[in-house]
């Protein structure tokens, strides 16, 4: 499973959380996948993508998929009512506010 540069720790605890499945289908993860992409997060706060709350296992045909801004909104409501994530701040508030 890839990590896409994100520290072993993060990833680790990612991959824990999730159980190694797709949080889409369930299936076997291939990816630690960025809900919010990082560079959105601009450069002085690249990093901040980097927390498990902007993480999700995703298998690799659901990967594929999950660039958009509906599959960002559902991923991040999967997160929150999952885990009780907040997203109470830039970027993720205005994701999930976006319609």
């Amino acid at each position: 499973m890839g990590g896409g540069g994100v520290k072993q720790e993060v990833y680790e605890e990612v991959i824990e959380r999730d159980e190694g499945a797709c949080q889409d289908c369930g299936v076997a993860a291939a990816e630690v996948h960025h809900v919010v992409r990082r560079g959105y997060w601009g450069k002085n706060a690249k990093q901040r993508g980097e927390v498990v709350e902007n993480l999700i296992c995703l298998c690799w045909s659901h990967h594929q998929g999950a660039h958009t801004k509906e599959a960002q909104r559902r991923h991040l409501t999967l997160l929150r009512e999952k885990w009780g994530y907040i997203y109470d701040d830039f970027p993720w508030k205005g994701i999930l506010l976006e319609a």
